[in-house]
């Protein structure tokens, strides 16, 4: 059976709560309902992160594109850039579709630049018909640290079945 839009935000939303993310309202009209939350990540260090859903139904790759981009102007307009050199932001947004094309997916999770401008954006893409949740695989040596936190926050997160 799949899911609707509403109740995946609602699923997202519950799962922010649990894990310390407050709900907050973007400089940003595309971006409605957020949560941010602050940590101190072992191997990341000061950690700052936004994240959103998208309601991505009849989006192609270069709405995704955009949207990527918009929401790391937002990050960064959130938490600003002149902080210390140890502070990293993490953005997550999440692009929920009934039906994604793998030309959409292959864009957010395999095409993009995660860390850009002292900013590491994760575009996720979650299936609403399939309840598949699309994340950034680990790389085998760089960055590693990132990735897995991307992988773990994802799960907590956005993963409407877990």
């Amino acid at each position: 059976m799949d899911m609707e839009i509403e109740q995946y935000r609602d699923a997202v939303a519950a799962a922010a709560r649990e894990h310390g993310f407050d709900p907050v309202a973007p400089d940003h009209d595309r971006f409605d309902r957020a949560w941010e939350t602050s940590a101190d990540d072992r191997t990341i260090g000061d950690l700052r992160s936004l994240a959103t859903v998208v309601d991505a139904t009849g989006y192609g790759p270069d709405d995704v594109r955009a949207d990527v981009e918009r929401f790391r102007e937002a990050l960064i307009d959130r938490f600003g850039t002149s902080r210390e050199a140890s502070t990293t932001l993490f953005g997550y947004v999440t692009f929920a579709h009934p039906d994604p094309d793998p030309e959409s997916i292959a864009t957010a999770i395999d095409d993009h630049t995660v860390a850009d401008r002292r900013s590491c954006v994760f575009p996720l893409v979650y299936d609403l018909g399939e309840r598949t949740l699309h994340t950034h695989p680990v790389p085998r040596l760089k960055k590693r640290g990132l990735y897995r936190r991307q992988v773990t926050d994802a799960e907590r997160l956005f993963d409407a079945e877990g």
